[in-house]
């Protein structure tokens, strides 16, 4: 079977267009509100600016990711889902609940060290859980200048 013909069946062409390492955490990040490009670099550690560029450039091909680019100095570029992207949400959700009930059947590499830990694609966290919209990286703090007297 060739690639064309693998690619015919749709499930495989949703497959292949989400199957990139940080496109599924791109939309679950973009799920609660809209993002600047800095923002969701810092957002999603350990992303090269590179890798974003094409990642979001090909979320928006695909009609997942809206971009905005608002008339201003500097300009302000946001990131945000498209209703076809929302509706992708519980079919992510129902994926993380399949891995956890078959957590034990399946290889960690499938399943982590603890699938049950993250709350709900699309809905609130679990009790307890800081939802994932409001985790907060720790910045560090910029060096101050120093001045060197040469």
């Amino acid at each position: 079977m060739s690639y064309e013909t693998k690619l015919s069946c749709p499930i495989n062409r949703a497959v292949a267009a989400l199957a990139d390492k940080w496109k599924i955490l791109i939309i679950i990040t973009l799920q609660y509100r809209t993002w600047r490009f800095n923002e969701l670099l810092h957002r999603l550690e350990g992303i090269a600016p590179k890798v974003m560029v094409r990642q979001l450039r090909s979320l928006e091909g695909d009609g997942l990711v809206v971009r905005t680019v608002h008339a201003e100095v500097p300009p302000r570029v946001e990131y945000a889902l498209t209703e076809a992207a929302r509706g992708l949400l519980p079919i992510l959700n129902a994926l993380q609940h399949w891995v956890i009930e078959n957590s034990t059947q399946l290889s960690p590499t499938v399943t982590g060290t603890n699938p049950a830990a993250f709350g709900d694609v699309g809905g609130p966290a679990p009790p307890g859980q800081v939802p994932f919209e409001n985790r907060v990286r720790e910045r560090r703090q910029p060096r101050a200048a120093v001045r060197t007297g040469r």
